[in-house]
Formats: structure tokens, sequence, C-alpha cells
């Protein structure tokens, strides 16, 4: 699962840099071109994380429709999280900048719509409202607020908003959504595993 998850935060990647090389002028077609396709060869491996995950049909909260639309919002936040932190550490142009930041704040908008979706909608399954419990109001909920939502979505987005295009607090924006994302896998992942099967 670990190589999966990183062949797809390359691809997302790709895709987010496709946008910023076919956007930029110092980039010729080919460059567009190779980029695009890249982007596009990666953006088609987003649920390969999803399928074995899916496949735990014992475990309730990995069974969510939502689940394959989660890994790939989720894959775009880490890949713009990792540009984000990458753009300005590599010296990148003023408007790459603004385009890491636009990628980075889209990623984390539509991670907490898939998060509301994931625990706020009713579920189907007494042991799915179970591990949903666990994660929003049981020993999980500290590292799912604090962690997963605090740290990884309200504080990058104050920081983005606060210093838009900035290299400092864009990075520093990207690296606290790359804990986010870990916190938030590891209660969704135990939370999972922690809902009785029978």
């Amino acid at each position: 699962m670990d190589r999966a998850r990183r062949i797809f935060a390359g691809r997302v990647y790709g895709l987010v840099r496709a946008i910023w090389l076919g956007g930029a002028d110092r980039a010729g077609w080919p460059e567009r071109r190779a980029a695009v396709v890249g982007g596009g060869r990666r953006r088609a491996g987003s649920d390969i994380h999803g399928v074995p995950v899916r496949q735990c049909e014992g475990r309730d909260l990995w069974q969510t429709p939502l689940l394959p639309l989660h890994m790939l919002v989720q894959s775009w936040l880490a890949s713009a999280a990792v540009l984000a932190f990458l753009a300005p550490v590599l010296g990148d142009t003023p408007q790459a900048l603004r385009v890491a930041a636009g990628a980075l704040a889209g990623g984390l908008a539509f991670h907490v719509f898939t998060l509301i979706g994931e625990f706020l909608v009713p579920h189907a399954t007494d042991s799915a409202r179970y591990a949903a419990r666990l994660v929003t109001r049981g020993p999980l909920r500290f590292l799912f607020w604090g962690g997963a939502l605090v740290v990884g979505v309200v504080v990058p987005a104050v920081l983005l908003a606060a210093g838009w295009g900035l290299a400092g607090p864009m990075a520093l924006a990207g690296v606290l959504a790359l804990i986010g994302l870990l916190a938030y896998e590891w209660c969704f992942v135990m939370a999972g595993q922690g809902a009785p099967n029978s």
C-alpha cells in the first residue's frame, strides 16, 4: 500500500505540475504535452489504494461509495502539499508559487467536503456508525479534530490566506497538510479495525 500511495501522490503531483507547465511561457509544446500526458496517467491510478481497502468487506467504514473520490482528493492534497513545500525550496517564480497555493487551497477545500461526507452523513450499518463515532467522539477524536482538522486543514488554510503566494507560509502549510493527512489516515484505518466484525 505504501508503494501505491507514493505512486498515486506522484501522479497527482504530475497533474498539478502539468497545469503549471501548461500556463508557463517558458515551457514549450513538448514539455507541456509530456506533463499533461504524465499527469493524466497518474490520475488514472487514483484508485490503487482504494481497491485493497474496499476488499476488506468485514470493515464497513471502508465500504463507503465515497472511498474512490476520497482517495483521489487525498492524493491531490498530498501532491499539492508537496508542491507547496518544494516550489519555494526550488526557487520557482511568483506565478508558480500562486499556482501551488491555489492547488493546496483547492485540495484542502475538497478534503473538507469529503470528510463531511465521510463522517457527518449517516452510515448504512451499525458497524460503520460505530467506527465513525470512534473517530468523531471516541478515543480517536483528539487526533481527528486536533490533528486532521486543526493542524491539517485550518492552520494551513489560515497560513495560505495570510501569506498568499509567499514562500515561507506556503511551505509550512504544505508540511502541516501532510501531517494532517497522516493523522486522518491513522484515524480512518484504526477506526475501521476497531469496529467489531460480528
